[in-house]
């Protein structure tokens, strides 16, 4: 650009001098030139300021097991399931009966039932719940239990079904 064409378009923008029309565009050009620049570092610095947060993980934990209340008495859990557990004091739910034992009924609710005379002859009988034992002469209150475990046997035959009379009666 010669000194006429830049005269020329200084007097088209008005009253402004020739060297107020020179900072402009020199300033203009720095503006254009280097803004690219600070604007990356303006966003560099944004996204350190702006990391997100790794989420804090939590420790694997044992799954809580809640103890389900019976239907009588005590607290049975399948932790405390006479058929499961080595020692038979695990599974009293009745501490004034020694005889007392937490089992799984057919339903797969727990039970706080006796072992007092139990006989597999009179004991293991082929139901599928608590009504069949009581249509079967058994006093009320009396569960069809599932006697599935290491520590239950005897009652094959009925697949390994027996009505088993509650620990603490009514």
């Amino acid at each position: 650009m010669d000194h006429s064409q830049f005269d020329a378009l200084a007097r088209s923008f008005g009253t402004a001098s020739r060297r107020n029309l020179g900072r402009a565009l020199a300033g203009g050009g720095f503006a254009a030139l280097f803004g690219s620049a600070f604007g990356a570092l303006d966003a560099d610095a944004n996204k350190k300021r702006h990391k997100k947060r790794r989420k804090r993980q939590r420790p694997n934990l044992p799954p809580v097991t809640v103890p389900v209340p019976t239907r009588k008495v005590g607290t049975c859990s399948a932790l405390r399931n006479r058929c499961t557990v080595v020692d038979p004091a695990i599974a009293l739910c009745d501490p004034a009966n020694d005889f007392s034992a937490c089992l799984i009924t057919a339903s797969g609710e727990f039970f706080c039932g006796t072992l007092l005379g139990f006989d597999a002859a009179v004991n293991c009988k082929a139901c599928t719940q608590d009504a069949d034992c009581l249509g079967l002469g058994f006093p009320p209150g009396t569960a069809c239990v599932q006697l599935d475990g290491q520590f239950c046997n005897g009652c094959e035959a009925t697949n390994n079904r027996a009505c088993i009379p509650t620990a603490i009666p009514d």
